[in-house]
C-alpha cells in the first residue's frame, strides 16, 4: 500500500501474515500524516509495520512492533438470548450473544450457512452481537453453529414464540378484495389478508409469496372471535399463509391472485417534450428556460417532480404547469431560472410521483459568463442544541455566490441560512438547523454558482484544513455509553390496564458508569400500527434526573393496545447500536393489558352514492365504523376528473348525521354549478383518525396498503369512489382568459416582513368561471426555488368575470442575488376546461409584472418554531432568525403564573445563543399555553409573538386505589325522608331519589334564574322569594308553600375571601386578602376572574384564577377522576392556584371561602347551620364511594348548600385535601334571619399548580330551621326565642328531672328499710353465737 505523489512516495509495508483493512492519511506538499490503521485477525505471534517516506525533502522510515495473543476462553462467559427481533421481520429471526470477560475489543463471529451476525458494541470487557438466521421452512426448528474465538457452539434456533397446538384457533381468513383477479383503484395497490386468531400471545403468521418472499402479519384489532391479524402483498402469484405450531411450521391457507393495476402508458409522449432557453425579459443574474409538452394520456392525479442535477428536487402538485385543456388532453408548460455564471452542463428532468414515469435527462449547457471558482469549507462547527435539534455553522470560501450547501443529497441550503456577511464579498457564515432524524448525516457538498463544488465525507473524513488537520464531523454519532451496560430499568407505573384510557408514564434507567448526562438517548416504544403502516414512531428522549441520579423518559401508553409486554428499543445518538428490550429480564419489562385491543383506523362500513338536482349535488352517504376507539376527525378530497376541480370536505363529530363516534353516518357532498359539463367526480384522497390517533388513508396516486385503506370493504369495486353527474353533454372548449396581472413587493415597517401582492382579472365569456375554484400564484427563483399561495376573490364583476387578489409571504433570503418570476395556474370554467399562464405566457399580458429583480436581503427578527416542552417547564429551544448577543426572551404566562395575561412579566437570559437559536432554561411549570418574544436589551427590536403549547403529562397512578371508606349514618325521621325520598345504604348514608337531596333527603333544589354577574369579584348572589299560592316552584325563584301568604325574600352569597399560608402546626404565616380581580366572560354560563398576590420574601407572584360556571340543567361532570352530579340552578367554582413560593416544604395553603344566607323577615323566623360529611356515592360513576364535606346554611325553609369534595388536582395528580370550619376564629354573622360561615380548604405543599372545585345550590326544605338543633330564633308575641327543638329539649329535660327526683326518694326509703333488716339479721346471728 502506498501513495505516489509529485514530490516522492509514501509506503506502508508489513510482515507477510499481516493484512490491512483500512488506513487513513493526509497529504500536502511537504507532510504526510497517518490517522488510523486497522488490521484484520492474524495468528498469535509478533509482527511489525514499517513506514517509508521520500516526500519532498523529508526522507526516513519508521517501524512499529506489536503482539497478537489468544484469549483465555475460561475467563469468557457467554449469554445467549433468543427471539430478540421476532416482532420486526419474518425474513430473519434474531437472537443476541453477550460475551463478558474480554481483555481487548472483539471482532466478528463466524456462523454456519444461512446465518450472519452483527457486532453491535465492544469495549475491552464486553462484546455484544446480534445473530440472524434466514427463514427456511426445512430447517425451521434446527439450531446452528457459532464460532467464538475458535470455540464452536451449538445455539438453539431463535424462533418465534409458540402459539397453540390446534388449527381450530385460526379462523375467518379473509382476502381484500375477495377475488382472484384484482382491479385496483390506486397505484401499486396491494391485496390484503386478515386472519382471526383466538389467542392472546405473540402469534407468528407469515405470508409467503413466490416473488416477494416473506411478510410478517401483524395484529391490529380485537373482536369477539379473537385477534385480527393483517398482512399484504403487492405482486401477483401464489400466496401461502404459514403459522408456527409447536416447533414446526404449517400451511393454513393458499391461493393464487392476479393484480391488475390501473397504471398504464407514459405521461411524456416521445418527441413532444422539449426545452429551450430564452433571453426575453431583463434578468440580472439568471437565464430563463421553459419546458413544454402536450399529452392525450389521462392525467390521474400523479404529481410532477422536477430535478436539477443533484442540487435541487421539488414536487409540485396540480395545477402547476397545466396550461390549457382537460385532464384527458392538455398542454403543459413551466418556466424556471438558472444562474448565468454556470460553467457546467446541468441535467434537468421531470418525473411523476415515485418516478413511475419520467423524461430522459435534458442538458442545460453553460452560459456566456464563466466562473471557474470551486468553493470549499473554510470553517465548520456542529453543536448539539437539544435532543431534537443540531446546529451546523459553515463558512464557505469565495465562489459561493448563489451556491448551495447540500446535506446527503436531500436538502439544499442557500441564502436563507446566511447569518453573517452579505454572501458576496468576504467571509460569510451560514447556520443550518438540523432536526434529529435518528440517522445523522454522511456527507456535505458545497456548490458554487458555477455548478462546481467539493464533497466532504464524515465516515471517511475529508479534511478542509491540513495545518492543523480539520475535518467535518457528526456529533450525533458520538457514543459515550455501551447500551448493554444498562441497569436499574423500571417504570413509574407497571401492569397497566389501557382499556379505553391512555396512561402517562415514566421510564427510569442508568448505566454501570455514568460519565456524561447531557447525552442523546432515545427510547422508541414499538407499536404494531407503526410497523404495519411503515410510519416510523418518534422516539422519546431521556433527560437526567439529578435528584434520583437516573435517566428518565416521559411517554404515553396509548389506550386499547395489545395485551403483553410493550417492547421498546434504545439508541444513543445516531450510532448504529440499538438495544432491544427483549434482552432484559422480565422485571425490566412494561406489561400492559386491554380488554379492547384496537390499533386499526376508521373504515367505511357502508357507502351509498346518489345524485340530485335543484340543487345539483353528488353525495356519498357513508357509515364510518371504529367500534372501540371511536372516530375523531378526517377529510375527503373530491376531484372533477375532467376539469381537475377539487373540493375538500371535513368530517368530524360536528358533521355527523346520525349515530355516534363508534358507528356514525356522514355525508361527502359536492355542489355542482347550474352551468356544467358531464364528468365523473372521484374521491382521490381520504384521511381519517380515531380518538387515539390511529389513521386510515387513501390516495389514488400513492402506494397505500389496502389494509389501512378506509375502502377496504369495497376493495373489489374500483368505481366505489366515483360518481358521474350528467349535464346534457355541455362542453366549453375555450379556456378562461387572464385579462390583467399586477405584482408588487411590500416590506412591513413594523417587522421587516416581505410580502408579494398580486391582483389579476380572469374572464370566461362562454360558460363562466367556477367561482369555488381559486387560482394559485407561483413565485419561482433560482435553481427550482418555488413558493406559492391560493388566491382569494376580490370582487365578482359578473357571471363571467372575477377580480382576484393573492399575497405570498417571502421567506428570508428568497430571491436574493437572483430574480423572481411569476406564473398562475388553476383557472377553471364551468364547461370543463382549465387554463394556466406560465412565465413565458405571462410576459405578453404583464410586461412589467411577470418578474422582479434586485431583491434585497431584508433581515427580520423572527421566531419560527420552538422545541417541545412539557408542563414541567425547564429548558426551551427557540429557533428563528437574526438573534443577537444582547437579546432576551420575554414570557407571558396565560395561566397566571408570573403575571397572568397582564403582560410579559418574565425576562429570561439565554444560556446559549446563536443567530438562529436561543436556549433558555427557566420556563415555569404550566399546563397552559404561554407567549414568548425575543427583544433587544434596549427593547427597540422585537420579534413576533409566538404561542408555545406545552405537552401536558398527568402522572396519575392508574391502578385502582382503596376508596375512602365512609362511615356515615342514615339521618332523618323517618329515615332518609321515607321510602319515597330515598333509601339507606350502609356506611354511605342516605341515597336520595331525584329531586330530593341532602343528608336526610328532605330538601329539594330550587330552580332559579341565572344570577346577575358580578364583574368586580367572584361573588355570587342568588335571590329567592317565598310566598303563598299553590305550592311548588315555577322556576322563577319564587317558592309557594301553599299556606303562608307572606312573601319573604332570601339572599344567598358565596365569595372568595383570602389565601393563607399555614405552618405544620396550622399557625398562620401570611395572609393574602383578595382585592382587585380581572373579569372575563367565557360564555353565557361561564365567567372567569383572575387576581395576583405577591409573596414578600421572594417578590414572586402567584395567580388565582376562579372560573364560575352556572348549570341551568342537571349535568354530570368529572373532576379529579370522580364523576359529580351538578343539580340544576347550581354554580361551580373552579379555583386554579399557580405556583407558590412556600416558606417551608412543611407548610400548606388555606383558601378561605365565605357563604351566607339572609331573609327579609326578621321576626318569627329561625336560622341554622350544618357542617359535616356526606357520601359522594352516585350511580353515574359505578358507585363511587368517596366522602365529601358539605355546609348547609338554612333560614326558615330555604337553604344554601355547598359541596366540598376531598380531592384536588395537585401538580397534575389527584390528592386528598381537607375542609375545615373557621367560624370560631372568623366571627361570622349569625342571627335568626341570617347565617354565615367561613370554610377553609387546606391545600398541601405543591410545585406547579393546584385546582379545587366546590359547588353551591339553593334548596327548599320540607322542615323549617326551627326543627334543627342549635338553631337561632327570633322573639315574637312573648315567645321565649327558643326553637322548637330547644323547647322540646327543655320539656323533656324537666320531665326527666322530676322522674329522677321521685326515683331517688323511693330508692332512699327502700334502701333505708333494707339496711335495717340487714342490721337486724346480723344482730340475731351474733346473739346465737354467744
Amino acid at each position: 500500500m502506498g501513495y505516489d505523489g509529485t514530490n516522492g512516495t509514501f509506503l506502508i509495508t508489513s510482515d507477510s501474515y499481516t493484512s490491512f483493512i483500512s488506513y487513513t492519511t493526509i497529504f500536502n506538499n511537504i507532510t504526510a500524516q497517518i490517522n488510523k490503521i486497522t488490521i484484520s485477525s492474524i495468528p498469535n505471534s509478533q509482527y511489525s509495520i514499517s513506514f517509508t517516506s521520500t516526500l519532498g525533502t523529508i526522507n526516513g522510515s519508521r517501524s512499529i512492533s506489536f503482539n497478537c495473543e489468544l484469549y483465555d476462553m475460561k475467563s469468557i462467559s457467554i449469554q445467549y438470548t433468543p427471539n430478540v427481533k421476532s416482532d420486526f421481520s419474518a425474513a430473519v429471526f434474531a437472537g443476541s450473544i453477550l460475551l463478558s470477560g474480554l481483555k481487548y475489543k472483539a471482532n466478528g463471529l463466524e456462523l454456519s450457512s444461512k446465518s450472519f451476525s452483527d457486532l453491535t458494541f465492544s469495549d475491552s470487557k464486553k462484546a455484544t452481537y446480534f445473530i440472524y438466521k434466514i427463514f427456511d421452512i426445512s430447517t425451521f426448528n434446527l439450531g446452528f453453529n457459532c464460532s467464538v474465538y475458535f470455540i464452536n457452539l451449538i445455539l438453539p434456533y431463535p424462533h418465534l414464540s409458540l402459539i397453540v397446538n390446534s388449527i381450530t384457533s385460526v379462523n375467518d381468513i379473509m382476502y381484500y378484495p375477495n377475488s382472484p383477479r384484482i382491479q385496483t383503484f390506486t397505484y401499486l395497490s396491494a391485496v390484503a389478508f386478515s386472519v382471526n386468531v383466538n389467542y392472546t400471545g405473540l402469534v407468528p403468521l407469515i405470508i409467503s409469496n413466490q416473488t416477494r418472499g416473506l411478510n410478517l402479519m401483524v395484529p391490529l384489532y380485537q373482536n369477539d372471535k379473537g385477534t385480527v391479524f393483517f398482512g399484504s402483498m403487492v405482486d401477483s402469484g401464489n400466496i401461502t399463509l404459514i403459522s408456527q405450531y409447536g416447533s414446526s411450521l404449517m400451511e393454513i391457507n393458499s391461493t393464487s391472485i392476479s393484480i391488475n393495476s390501473i397504471l398504464s402508458g407514459t405521461y411524456f409522449p416521445n418527441g413532444i417534450t422539449y426545452i429551450f432557453k430564452s433571453n426575453l425579459g431583463t434578468f440580472s443574474n439568471m437565464t430563463f428556460f421553459s419546458l413544454n409538452f402536450s399529452s392525450t394520456i389521462y392525467f390521474n392525479n400523479i404529481d410532477y417532480s422536477f430535478s436539477l442535477a443533484n442540487i435541487k428536487s421539488i414536487d409540485l402538485a396540480w395545477p402547476f404547469g397545466f396550461e390549457s385543456g382537460t385532464n384527458y388532453e392538455y398542454s403543459y408548460k413551466v418556466s424556471f431560472l438558472l444562474s448565468i455564471m454556470s460553467t457546467i452542463t446541468y441535467s434537468f428532468f421531470i418525473s411523476t410521483f415515485g418516478s413511475v414515469a419520467s423524461t430522459s435527462s435534458i442538458s442545460l449547457s453553460n452560459d456566456l459568463l464563466s466562473n471557474d471558482a470551486i468553493p470549499t469549507i473554510k470553517s465548520f462547527e456542529m453543536v448539539r442544541l437539544n435532543t431534537y435539534y443540531y446546529l451546523i455553522r459553515i463558512a464557505p470560501s469565495d465562489g459561493f455566490v448563489n451556491g448551495a450547501i447540500i446535506i446527503d443529497d436531500e436538502k439544499s441550503y442557500r441564502y436563507e441560512s446566511l447569518v453573517e456577511g452579505d454572501g458576496i464579498n468576504g467571509l460569510s457564515m451560514y447556520e443550518i438547523i438540523l432536526e434529529n432524524s435518528g440517522l445523522g448525516f454522511t456527507k456535505i457538498e458545497i456548490h458554487g454558482s458555477s455548478g462546481k463544488g467539493e464533497i466532504y465525507n464524515v465516515n471517511q473524513p475529508s479534511y478542509y484544513s491540513i495545518d492543523p488537520p480539520k475535518s467535518i464531523y457528526d456529533i450525533s454519532k458520538f457514543n459515550t455509553y455501551n447500551l448493554f451496560l444498562i441497569q436499574n430499568v423500571s417504570f413509574l407505573f407497571n401492569n397497566l390496564n389501557t382499556t379505553n384510557k391512555s396512561i402517562d408514564n415514566i421510564m427510569y434507567f442508568n448505566f454501570t458508569n455514568i460519565e456524561e448526562t447531557n447525552v442523546e438517548i432515545g427510547v422508541t416504544f414499538f407499536q404494531y400500527y407503526s410497523f404495519f403502516t411503515g410510519r416510523k414512531p418518534k422516539p422519546n428522549y431521556a433527560k437526567w434526573n439529578s435528584t434520583i441520579q437516573m435517566f428518565q423518559v416521559e411517554f404515553t401508553v396509548p389506550a386499547n393496545i395489545k395485551t403483553g409486554y410493550l417492547n421498546y428499543m434504545i439508541r444513543v445518538g445516531t450510532t448504529s447500536e440499538t438495544f432491544y428490550s427483549q434482552i432484559l429480564p422480565t422485571s425490566n419489562q412494561l406489561y400492559v393489558t386491554s380488554s379492547r385491543f384496537d390499533q386499526y383506523g376508521p373504515i367505511f362500513k357502508t357507502i351509498n352514492k346518489t345524485t340530485s338536482q335543484n340543487p345539483n349535488q353528488i353525495k356519498w352517504s357513508v357509515t364510518i365504523e371504529d367500534s372501540i376507539n371511536g372516530f375523531d376527525y378526517g377529510y375527503a378530497m373530491v376531484r372533477g376528473d375532467m376539469d381537475g376541480s377539487r373540493y375538500t370536505i371535513n368530517l368530524s363529530n360536528n358533521t355527523i348525521i346520525s349515530g355516534d363516534v363508534y358507528f356514525g353516518q356522514y355525508e361527502i357532498v359536492v355542489t355542482i354549478p347550474d352551468i356544467c359539463t358531464t364528468q365523473t367526480y372521484s374521491i382521490i384522497e381520504i384521511q381519517m383518525f380515531d380518538r387515539q390517533g390511529y389513521q386510515s388513508e387513501f390516495n389514488i396516486a400513492l402506494n397505500y396498503d389496502i389494509s389501512s385503506n378506509p375502502f377496504i370493504n369495497y376493495a373489489g369495486d374500483p368505481t366505489i369512489n366515483q360518481i358521474t353527474f350528467d349535464c346534457d353533454d355541455y362542453f366549453d372548449s375555450t379556456p378562461p382568459l387572464l385579462l390583467s396581472f399586477q405584482s408588487t413587493r411590500i416590506v412591513s415597517p413594523n417587522d421587516n416582513s416581505q410580502t408579494l401582492y398580486f391582483e389579476f382579472q380572469v374572464t370566461d365569456p362562454q360558460s363562466g368561471l367556477k367561482s369555488d375554484q381559486l387560482p394559485i400564484v407561483y413565485a419561482t427563483s433560482k435553481q427550482l426555488e418555488v413558493i406559492f399561495n391560493t388566491s382569494q376573490i376580490k370582487k365578482i364583476l359578473n357571471s363571467n368575470t372575477i377580480d382576484y387578489l393573492c399575497q405570498i409571504d417571502v421567506p428570508y433570503g428568497f430571491g436574493y442575488q437572483s430574480d423572481i418570476i411569476f406564473s398562475v395556474y388553476g383557472l377553471i370554467n364551468n364547461g370543463g376546461y382549465f387554463s394556466g399562464y406560465s412565465t413565458e405566457k405571462l410576459m405578453s399580458i404583464s410586461p412589467n409584472g411577470y418578474y422582479m429583480s434586485n431583491i434585497p436581503l431584508v433581515k427580520r427578527l423572527l421566531i419560527s418554531k420552538v422545541s417541545e416542552i412539557t408542563s414541567s417547564g425547564g429548558q426551551l429551544l427557540i429557533i428563528g432568525k437574526q438573534f443577537q448577543s444582547d437579546y432576551r426572551v420575554q414570557i407571558n404566562y396565560l395561566d397566571g403564573g408570573g403575571g397572568g395575561n397582564l403582560g410579559f412579566s418574565q425576562v429570561s437570559i439565554p444560556i446559549q445563543l446563536y443567530s438562529t437559536s436561543i436556549i433558555i432554561n427557566d420556563i415555569k411549570p404550566t399546563s397552559k399555553p404561554f407567549i414568548i418574544k425575543v427583544v433587544s436589551s434596549n427593547n427597540i427590536n422585537q420579534s413576533n409573538e409566538y404561542m408555545v403549547y406545552p405537552k401536558v403529562y398527568n402522572f396519575i397512578d392508574p391502578s385502582p386505589k382503596p376508596p375512602l371508606q365512609p362511615r356515615i349514618p342514615c339521618a332523618g325521621t323517618p329515615e332518609c325522608g321515607g321510602s319515597n325520598n330515598g333509601y339507606c345504604k350502609e356506611n354511605y348514608g342516605c341515597i336520595c331519589y331525584s329531586p330530593w337531596i341532602g343528608v336526610d333527603c328532605t330538601s329539594k333544589v330550587i330552580i332559579v334564574p341565572q344570577p346577575n354577574v358580578n364583574v368586580s369579584n367572584p361573588s355570587t348572589e342568588i335571590p329567592v322569594s317565598s310566598g303563598g299560592g299553590g305550592g311548588g316552584n315555577g322556576g322563577n325563584g319564587i317558592i309557594n308553600n301553599g299556606t303562608n301568604t307572606e312573601t319573604i325574600f332570601f339572599k344567598s352569597l358565596i365569595s372568595l375571601v383570602s389565601l393563607r399560608e399555614l405552618d405544620f402546626q396550622s399557625n398562620v404565616i401570611q395572609t393574602y386578602p383578595f382585592q382587585k380581580w380581572i373579569y372575563t366572560q367565557i360564555n353565557n354560563f361561564t365567567n372567569q376572574y383572575v387576581t395576583n398576590i405577591t409573596i414578600p420574601k421572594s417578590n414572586t407572584t402567584t395567580t388565582i384564577t376562579a372560573t364560575l360556571q352556572w348549570f341551568k340543567d342537571k349535568s354530570i361532570i368529572k373532576f379529579a377522576n370522580q364523576q359529580l352530579v351538578m343539580n340544576p340552578s347550581s354554580i361551580k367554582y373552579t379555583i386554579d392556584i399557580s405556583s407558590y413560593d412556600f416558606s417551608s416544604k412543611l407548610n400548606q395553603l388555606e383558601l378561605i371561602m365565605s357563604a351566607s344566607i339572609s331573609a327579609s323577615k326578621t321576626e318569627d323566623i329561625c336560622s341554622s347551620k350544618e357542617f359535616g360529611e356526606t357520601s359522594a356515592y352516585n350511580d353515574y360513576d359505578g358507585g363511587n364511594n368517596d366522602i365529601s364535606n358539605y355546609i348547609k346554611l338554612q333560614v326558615d325553609t330555604v337553604s344554601l348548600y355547598g359541596g366540598f369534595i376531598k380531592r384536588a388536582i395537585v401538580d397534575s395528580t389527584v390528592q386528598t385535601v381537607s375542609n375545615v370550619l373557621l367560624d370560631s376564629s372568623m366571627n361570622p354573622i349569625s342571627n335568626a334571619a341570617s347565617s354565615q360561615t367561613f370554610i377553609g380548604i387546606q391545600l398541601p405543599y405543591y410545585s406547579n399548580s393546584i385546582i379545587i372545585d366546590p359547588d353551591f345550590s339553593v334548596l327548599i326544605d320540607s322542615k323549617s330551621a326551627s326543627n334543627n338543633q342549635d338553631s337561632i330564633c327570633s322573639i315574637i308575641n312573648g315567645n321565649s326565642g327558643l326553637s322548637t327543638a330547644q323547647l322540646a329539649g327543655i320539656i323533656i329535660g324537666c320531665v326527666g328531672f322530676a322522674i329522677v327526683v321521685i326515683i331517688s326518694i323511693t330508692f332512699c326509703i327502700i334502701k333505708k328499710r333494707a339496711n335495717a333488716k340487714f342490721i337486724l339479721s346480723i344482730n340475731k346471728k351474733i346473739t346465737q353465737v354467744n
